[in-house]
């Protein structure tokens, strides 16, 4: 009996250290900010107020009237949240609430229905959600599920990510979506993260009023601010023009769409 007591323990100890090294390797492997954060808030925090708990960071602006409309944003797979705030604290500045959604292990995947809470506060009277890379994609699990709080949702807005193939958010192809709500999708023409082809061959899954957008000279790591992302091309602009360019194309999307 005690040999056996033993044996379970080693199992259980070797098991418990594989969880504690591949925690590592993925803690180690994130991407992480690569600008003075100290120094960002300092100057930010002139403009806008900025919160953080354990779920999400959320930005407002000062000022102006409490906005009607909320962003609800999901970073890239293994890429820090703060990252994100360089392009996001501007479309906060245009008049949004916007929450930059936190992951386990920094793998949105794993809290793909974190919308369905943030909408459940009934903060705004509608929502976008936004995402880049696999945080697109999970974004898009959350909303196939078609719940009353994603109900709220006026538009979507992907940054080089698509589904992964399981669900057709067309209403002429799938009866569960009565309405196809807008949708943007932005790449940069020097990507080489995302499967292109799949990216192509994911159209037909989209609303066919689906508005779709390059960045020239743009690659997939330029939509945050974490460097270059391994296998990722070099971009033929600069990190702020992909980004200037970036939130154009999406603030046109909201005037156009009218969801503000």
């Amino acid at each position: 009996m005690k040999g056996k007591s033993k044996k379970i323990v080693i199992i259980l100890s070797i098991i418990l250290m594989s969880i504690i090294l591949i925690y590592m390797a993925m803690y180690f492997s994130v991407y992480r900010l690569d600008f003075n954060m100290k120094n960002f808030n300092s100057y930010e925090s002139k403009y806008l107020d900025i919160y953080e708990n354990r779920r999400y960071i959320y930005i407002e602006p000062k000022g102006i009237s409490k906005p009607s409309t909320g962003i609800i944003f999901y970073p890239g797979g293994l890429v820090e949240e703060e990252t994100y705030l360089p392009l996001l604290v501007e479309l906060s500045k245009d008049g949004y609430g916007v929450y930059v959604i936190k992951s386990l292990m920094n793998i949105p995947i794993l809290n793909s229905d974190s919308a369905e809470n943030i909408i459940g506060e009934n903060k705004f009277e509608n929502y976008i959600l936004m995402g880049h890379s696999l945080g697109g994609t999970s974004l898009l699990k959350y909303f196939s599920k078609q719940t009353n709080n994603s109900k709220k949702v006026d538009g979507i807005i992907l940054l080089a990510s698509y589904s992964d193939g399981k669900y057709i958010f067309d209403s002429q192809r799938n009866d569960n979506y009565k309405r196809d709500i807008p949708i943007l999708s932005i790449v940069g023409s020097n990507d080489n993260v995302i499967n292109i082809d799949r990216y192509e061959k994911d159209k037909i899954n989209l609303p066919y009023n689906t508005e779709y957008v390059v960045i020239e000279g743009g690659n997939h790591s330029y939509f945050g601010n974490y460097g270059k992302q391994k296998n990722d091309n070099e971009a033929d602009i600069s990190l702020e023009e992909q980004q200037y360019n970036t939130l154009k194309e999406i603030e046109e999307f909201l005037n156009e769409s009218n969801v503000n």
